[in-house]
């Protein structure tokens, strides 16, 4: 793997995206978790190798199987845009969660994007301001910037359900904000 990675990213070498997909098929092919996503990514871009956003599902789908975010968040990005599968927002924001939930800050701010328009989710500015407080704890600066325009959206009372926790800490809430009273209830 980490020869393929060398190849792609020209470290010590002369760049080469075919030398890069060999060595990456080679690593994919036992079971590699990180070489099966830079392979799919390969594919999808169709940098060494053709352009196959079958084969990269594919091969996003067996790093998935192994909880590795980055598969996850590609896997929603797919399914978000219509990419080599038919476009499908509630699938997309299942792996946004996916890979949210393992600590992918750009997986947590997609998912708020979601929330907050109501694409494959009801709509839900509280979770919205969640997700993008979690994203923005991480570094998302995008995240911070839309955490505070979501902020300024809440009700009252969404507000107070937001706010049991510090802007370093939002996952704590988000227990509260799935209690089976709330479940299905987005925006009230």
């Amino acid at each position: 793997y980490n020869i393929g990675a060398m190849y792609r990213n020209s470290l010590g070498v002369k760049q080469d995206y075919n030398e890069a997909a060999k060595w990456f098929q080679k690593a994919a092919a036992q079971n590699n978790v990180f070489a099966q996503v830079d392979l799919a990514e390969l594919y999808q871009s169709g940098q060494g190798v053709p352009k196959d956003y079958k084969e990269s599902m594919r091969l996003f789908r067996l790093a998935a199987d192994k909880k590795n975010p980055s598969a996850e968040l590609n896997i929603a990005s797919m399914y978000e845009r219509g990419v080599g599968v038919p476009q499908d927002y509630k699938e997309s924001a299942k792996w946004y969660r996916l890979s949210a939930d393992h600590g992918n800050s750009d997986a947590q701010y997609n998912l708020a994007l979601l929330y907050a328009s109501g694409r494959g989710v009801p709509q839900d500015m509280t979770q919205a301001y969640v997700w993008f407080s979690l994203a923005a704890s991480r570094g998302n600066l995008d995240a911070a910037n839309n955490r505070d325009f979501a902020d300024r959206r809440l009700t009252a009372e969404q507000r107070e359900l937001a706010e049991p926790h510090d802007r370093d800490h939002p996952q704590d809430v988000l227990a509260g904000l799935e209690r089976p009273e709330r479940a299905g209830g987005g925006d009230r």
